[in-house]
């Protein structure tokens, strides 16, 4: 059953370019062999319904063993170190089978 590590983000006020952000986000883990999928989007909804999380990122995987070993992995944190920790306020992070 495959797995989506989803990640609700609300990006730091220095973030201007929300779009031109994500699409760094997603070029970058795209390229991580054992994501099979990366799906990024923008919040279409007002500050008042989205709380000031305004974009979030998919991450699918086969199944659970396959998160948890990249969860694990060095490159993980390593992205997260480039992309997410520099530039992210706070993150809500949901994990759900389908």
């Amino acid at each position: 059953m495959a797995v989506v590590h989803a990640l609700i983000i609300k990006s730091k006020p220095s973030i201007t370019d929300v779009s031109g952000f994500a699409a760094k986000i997603k070029a970058g883990y795209e390229k991580v062999d054992i994501v099979k999928s990366v799906r990024v989007g923008e919040s279409i909804n007002s500050v008042e319904q989205n709380k000031g999380y305004n974009f979030t990122l998919l991450l699918e995987f086969e199944d659970e063993a396959t998160l948890k070993k990249y969860l694990e992995a060095p490159e993980a944190q390593a992205k997260k170190a480039q992309y997410l920790d520099p530039n992210v306020e706070e993150i809500i992070i949901i994990d759900f089978k389908y």
